[in-house]
């Protein structure tokens, strides 16, 4: 069809009409919108069959750039059946000439729809236009970008725009920096492997859990989602299941499960920074189970110049009495850490707690974290120092428990273990030395000793005749060396490398 031959035999009448006085000015107008519907309809008749062509042709890049032009020409018409409908109407001309109105109703379109509206660029050449697209996407779009849960019809909805529009994606691109952060930002508007992913997590992440059945995580905005991928990439969902006790013993079920994230964005890089914490409860009260373990992404120094560390804390386990000693404990250990050093992890972190912890986790490798052992008053210690007052508040506390419960520490099978205390303090040289395992191994073949509930400490070979007035505690079973007796019931802060 030659479109510029047939355009100027079809206007011949009209300017007849014009010449001749013989139409009224709305009768003309009625008579070209009558042949610019049929000139549109034939254009777009010849479109589709050419797109069914390139279908067959397997050509998509050519049948995208039909589908746009097929766009324009609905959009050229809109404005035509606008501007022929009012045109007595100073003011109604006057909207359709605002850049403002105009970017607002087509965003409006856009987004309602989910199909572009080709006005939008040229509209977007104006510093009104471009007023306007930043200022619906800062009080529209970025809610739903930020929601609790993330509103994929949206982000793909920028996506296409980003793609259709310089311009649109340089605005586009700056809001997610401001979000998720350069790194994301670019991905977001290009990979489609990360939004399925981000997509897929959400899902996941969403399903209810334990008992109460309420969603594993109730927030997952943009800037979450982006911080779990950071963390774990796509399989975020598979870190609740690895520390979930509930996978390493049948007779734990979970009451409530929860994961709360917390992102934010480094100042000096950009790079996605925060916090996810898990929680765990198997029951309505502590002694019916706890898992509470917190993930880092955190801006370090490196060489003298910024990098970014990962690393685990193991807050807080505790599991019902009858399942104490059941491996159940280090089983989600041992899977927990192997997915974390296969997700990028450094480092794993806990706080030995008050109960059985302070030894245990001494046994398992964990060295000091004295950062997080320095208490208030302390800002100005040096680290050995942090380690001396630990020790010596361990000293202290063993020679009064034993000196309390009759126990002479002048006796020759107990006297070389204080001693050894001792000399570790002597010097800053020495006590750098000082390891939680040193201390947990100290007197392993040395006497042993029975912890009553009574809070007393027997000696083991003269307990039995006090074992029915004064039973051995539970939460301190069996016989105990003297180093475990010395870190039982210890508070410390330790990590690892994985």
């Amino acid at each position: 069809m030659d479109t510029q031959q047939q355009t100027a035999a079809e206007r011949q009448p009209v300017q007849e009409m014009l010449e001749a006085r013989q139409e009224t000015p709305e009768q003309i107008a009625r008579e070209m919108l009558r042949q610019g519907d049929a000139m549109v309809t034939e254009a777009k008749s010849g479109i589709e069959d050419a797109r069914k062509a390139l279908q067959d042709a397997g050509d998509e890049a050519a049948r995208e750039k039909l589908k746009l032009l097929e766009d324009e020409l609905d959009a050229a018409w809109d404005n035509l059946e606008i501007a022929t409908s009012h045109p007595e109407t100073e003011e109604a001309e006057t909207e359709i000439r605002d850049p403002w109105i105009d970017m607002l109703e087509s965003l409006d379109k856009t987004f309602e729809s989910g199909r572009y509206d080709p006005k939008m660029s040229r509209l977007m050449q104006t510093r009104e236009g471009e007023q306007a697209f930043r200022q619906t996407l800062d009080e529209k779009i970025s809610d739903k970008l930020k929601a609790e849960h993330l509103d994929f019809a949206t982000l793909d909805r920028l996506k296409t725009l980003a793609q259709v529009d310089g311009k649109m994606r340089e605005i586009i691109k700056s809001e997610f920096d401001t979000i998720v952060g350069p790194k994301y930002s670019e991905r977001l508007l290009s990979d489609q492997d990360l939004r399925d992913d981000l997509e897929s997590m959400l899902d996941k992440l969403s399903l209810p859990i334990g008992k109460d059945e309420k969603p594993l995580c109730r927030e997952l905005g943009l800037d979450q989602l982006v911080l779990a991928y950071e963390m774990f990439g796509q399989d975020a969902p598979e870190a609740a299941k690895h520390m979930d006790l509930a996978q390493y013993s049948s007779e734990l079920r979970v009451q409530r499960g929860e994961m709360l994230m917390s992102p934010q964005l480094d100042k000096t890089t950009g790079e996605m920074c925060g916090v996810i914490s898990v929680n765990f409860d198997y029951g309505k009260n502590p002694s019916d189970g706890i898992m509470h373990r917190t993930f880092a992404l955190n801006k370090i120094e490196k060489d003298g110049k910024p990098a970014f560390e990962k690393s685990c804390s193991l807050e807080l386990i505790s599991l019902p009495t009858n399942l104490k000693g059941k491996n159940t404990a280090k089983q989600e250990m041992a899977a927990t850490n192997k997915f974390l050093k296969e997700s990028g992890f450094d480092k794993e972190k806990l706080h030995a707690n008050i109960d059985i912890g302070g030894y245990t986790w001494a046994t398992l490798g964990f060295g000091w974290d004295v950062e997080k052992m320095r208490r208030t008053g302390e800002e100005g210690l040096s680290d050995i120092q942090i380690i001396k007052n630990f020790v010596t508040e361990r000293t202290q506390n063993i020679t009064m428990n034993l000196k309390d419960s009759g126990i002479d520490l002048e006796e020759p099978d107990i006297k070389p273990y204080m001693e050894q205390l001792q000399s570790m303090l002597k010097t800053d040289e020495r006590a750098a030395l000082i390891t939680p395992q040193e201390l947990a191994a100290l007197g392993k073949e040395g006497p042993k000793f029975i912890w009553a509930v009574s809070g007393k400490r027997y000696r083991a070979e003269d307990y039995e005749p006090y074992r029915e007035s004064d039973p051995p505690n539970p939460r301190f079973k069996g016989e105990l060396h003297f180093g475990k007796l010395l870190l039982l019931g210890s508070d410390w802060y330790g990590q690892k490398q994985l």
